[in-house]
């Protein structure tokens, strides 16, 4: 039997790290080969990328999660240009699914997937949920 888990609007930090066993850290064995992958950013791009990392480093504990989207993650994903031919950047869209003992739904802020105007298949999704940092 599959148990529910809230609508994604709904969900917290702690929640999340709880029920679907995500910890944040600061050495990610699987994502780091990723890390190594060499690619060329164009010139054009390299001052406004720069920013971005420097403002998100320097000011993320502040931003509440509309100014997280507003000035980190929508002018990033500006800057990528994630449409193409036979996919699109869609925005607050409808998702389901399950992960593990969880069936998972509703409305997701970004999703990269398959199609022009409908969902058709998923790349990627993107949900803003801001972890608290807590100091000790």
């Amino acid at each position: 039997m599959r148990k529910s888990l809230k609508n994604f609007r709904n969900w917290t930090a702690e929640r999340i790290e709880i029920d679907l066993d995500v910890k944040y850290v600061e050495d990610a064995s699987l994502i780091n080969p990723l890390s190594k992958i060499k690619g060329e950013v164009p010139e054009k791009y390299l001052e406004d990328l720069e920013y971005l990392r420097t403002t998100l480093r320097l000011k993320f504990p502040n931003w509440n999660e509309q100014e997280l989207v507003v000035r980190f993650i929508a002018p990033l994903l500006n800057t990528i240009k994630f449409e193409g031919r036979g996919y699109n950047f869609f925005l607050e869209r409808d998702l389901k699914g399950h992960f593990r003992d969880f069936e998972l739904e509703g409305i997701v802020d970004g999703v990269i997937a398959t199609g022009m105007k409908f969902l058709i298949s998923l790349f990627m999704s993107i949900n803003v949920i801001k972890w608290v940092i807590q100091n000790h």
